[in-house]
């Protein structure tokens, strides 16, 4: 049991890991990705792209800071 535990808690912080690289790049990239991504996949959606994109970028760090601790997990 321990070392399935230690296993799921390595792969979620894994997980983590990766969410918090991919926002960061979004940070440092916003008129970038705006431009190649939102605006191009996601037109539809109200209001600017920098918007959307400044918008994932903090959910993916957000998130990724509440999955490392544990939260609702």
């Amino acid at each position: 049991q321990t070392v399935v535990d230690l296993g799921i808690t390595a792969l979620r912080l894994g997980t983590c890991a990766l969410m918090v690289h991919h926002g960061f790049d979004k940070i440092q990239n916003v008129d970038a990705f705006s431009a190649k991504v939102v605006a191009k996949f996601f037109g539809f959606l109200p209001g600017p792209p920098q918007f959307w994109t400044l918008s994932a970028a903090a959910t993916q760090i957000a998130g990724a800071g509440l999955l490392s601790i544990g939260f609702l997990s």
